[in-house]
């Protein structure tokens, strides 16, 4: 069976290419086709939608210390990702799938859609919501899930599609904005809330460029500006996990992105993931993965 893995670059941003016409990524997935049924988290600069299509998938999204949720969603129900939020998911159940489509944040200022962007999309891009679940049967929630269902149902390539998509985009934004409760202009939060992600970010951003060195808690507080011990507790309150963990977490994923898609030898593989001992990356693989770094990759 394929193992897919997610494509995303040292500091954990996925690239996704756009189809001709209209610059939106419509991707099916299939969790059977990933490892344990999971997508490691991850982060984009587009907004993403999802629609959940059949089985059980635990969504987890991370914004800042002290902003993190975890839902179980199900057939019908759907979700809002804001740009460059981590987010990672897991099937609960065998057979899971799931409908996502991708906007760039440059999407209604590359149409040329005059001072939309400006009062529009920016507000959200700055909006402290990092995103948000949608409930099928929920009388609220049901106008937006009615256009995700829409936006599935049409054929790239056939007939109107871009029109047909754009329209849709369109009315499902309108629903987004109100939800969000934006105001025209770019909407207002405490600078202390900007800080801490700034800081949170910061942490990630160091750990994904610097994985590959032996690097310290102190180095990782460092690129928050925090102390240590504010930087575990930061750690401790989006992450559920230390710094540590995290960075551990953060090399096996990256070594069986490695093993999945490349010819280079395990030593290769732990030494240029930040592992400076095969036998302990070998313990900490098969703990995570529940199979040899070998054998995964056979």
């Amino acid at each position: 069976m394929c193992r897919k893995t997610i494509i995303m670059n040292e500091k954990g941003q996925e690239f996704f290419q756009y189809s001709e016409g209209i610059p939106i990524v419509r991707l099916k997935n299939s969790l059977d086709n990933y490892r344990n049924g999971e997508m490691a988290h991850h982060w984009h600069s587009e907004f993403q939608f999802g629609l959940m299509l059949t089985g059980e998938l635990e969504y987890c999204l991370f914004r800042d210390p002290v902003s993190k949720v975890s839902q179980v969603i199900r057939p019908g129900d759907g979700f809002f990702i804001n740009s460059r939020v981590l987010h990672g998911c897991r099937q609960m159940v065998p057979g899971t799938e799931i409908f996502t489509f991708g906007i760039p944040s440059s999407f209604f200022a590359a149409l040329n859609f005059g001072s939309i962007y400006q009062k529009m999309v920016l507000p959200v891009l700055h909006s402290p919501v990092f995103g948000f679940f949608l409930s099928a049967g929920n009388k609220k929630d049901e106008s937006m899930l009615k256009l995700f269902r829409e936006f599935k149902a049409l054929t790239p390539g056939k007939g109107d599609y871009e029109l047909h998509s754009l329209e849709l985009i369109c009315g499902i934004w309108r629903d987004l904005f109100r939800r969000l409760g934006c105001r025209t202009g770019l909407s207002s939060f405490g600078i202390a809330e900007m800080e801490q992600t700034e800081r949170i970010q910061g942490m990630l951003n160091f750990i994904h460029q610097h994985y590959q060195e032996p690097i310290t808690v102190d180095q990782i507080a460092g690129a928050g500006g925090v102390s240590r011990r504010e930087c575990f507790r930061c750690f401790r309150m989006v992450i559920n996990q230390s710094p540590v963990e995290y960075l551990n977490q953060y090399r096996l994923s990256v070594a069986a992105y490695l093993l999945a898609n490349t010819d280079q030898g395990l030593a290769q593989i732990c030494e240029s993931c930040g592992f400076g001992n095969i036998s302990y990356f070998a313990r900490l693989f098969k703990k995570r993965y529940g199979t040899s770094p070998g054998q995964f990759r056979g």
